[in-house]
């Protein structure tokens, strides 16, 4: 069985949802929570070491949502939508930090677990209008009612400075593998 798989859609690159619709952050509290990542979440919740430690001030945590500030890493983007890494290279998907950030998102609203990516249904880009400097994450359970139940599905995304949608992953599926020690 393919650990992974895929399929791309685009001639000239990634293809992007023009005429998908639009979607908006939920309205986000102006003041974050006193909530601190570095220190509260990265070691004890969340293991990524510090090239994946992206999340930053989160503005809403519920048990089933949260909203944050996605951090830009120390790579830029060039004038043709690729990421340049500066210990990587070009990276023509974008940001994989950052991505693995709006992953991590899951594990913070279901924290009592230790839980896993599984799945992904569907991943969209969307061409972003400049440098993805400044991005907001917000992370929405839209089902527990799989054939497991130790498992959510979700939907996450990534909104630029404007907000609007730059990235999103949908059916994102994680399943619970043990329960946290309190």
């Amino acid at each position: 069985r393919a650990h992974f798989s895929a399929v791309f859609a685009g001639s000239a690159g990634i293809e992007t949802a023009p005429h998908a619709p639009p979607i908006l952050p939920k309205d986000r509290e102006p003041m974050p929570l006193e909530l601190v990542p570095d220190a509260d979440l990265y070691g004890s919740i969340l293991f990524q070491g510090p090239r994946y430690q992206r999340l930053g001030a989160f503005y809403g945590l519920q048990s089933d949502s949260c909203q944050f500030d996605l951090l830009a890493g120390s790579g830029e983007w060039d004038g043709g939508g690729a990421y340049i890494d500066p210990e990587v290279g070009p990276l023509l998907l974008g940001d994989p930090y950052a991505r693995d950030a709006l992953l991590q998102s899951a594990q913070v609203v279901m924290a009592g677990n230790i839980c896993l990516p599984v799945a992904i249904e569907r991943i969209e880009f969307r061409a972003a209008e400049g440098p993805r400097t400044q991005c907001f994450g917000e992370f929405q359970v839209e089902s527990a009612e799989t054939s497991r139940s130790d498992e959510h599905v979700g939907m996450v995304i990534a909104f630029d400075a404007d907000g609007r949608w730059v990235e999103r992953l949908r059916g994102y599926r994680v399943r619970a593998l043990d329960r946290r020690a309190s």
